[in-house]
């Protein structure tokens, strides 16, 4: 819902192939930050035995890759502790948009558009 209200779509589609083009209309790209990882229940403090993928491999092969947003602290801390800063790249830490984060829909919108200012 925030990547659609950034962009101004009408509405959310329903057909995974539709949401898959508008990402790549709007230069987006989507990728988890593990790999796989075991997690009882729906909370990141949960998470355990994580593999991170590999984004060293994926910034080679996409090399116009200059930012970065993190849904979530978690994910960032993820990937920072493996990685750390990688030259070129902008990153940006926003709030989770996972409803288990309570924060209102507008704070949310209003930080996750900052990234694309």
């Amino acid at each position: 819902k925030i990547i659609y209200t950034l962009f101004d779509a009408l509405a959310i589609p329903e057909n995974f192939e539709a949401k898959v083009q508008f990402l790549r209309s709007n230069k987006i790209g989507l990728w988890d930050v593990l790999e796989n990882c075991e997690r009882k229940g729906s909370l990141d403090i949960h998470i355990k035995n994580q593999k991170v993928n590999d984004f060293e491999v994926l910034l080679n092969e996409f090399p116009s890759i200059t930012k970065i947003i993190f849904n979530g602290k978690q994910s960032h801390a993820f990937f920072y502790k493996r990685f750390g800063l990688i030259e070129g790249i902008t990153y940006f830490v926003t709030p989770s948009t996972s409803p288990v984060n309570t924060m209102a829909f507008e704070n949310k919108l209003k930080i996750w558009s900052s990234c694309f200012e």
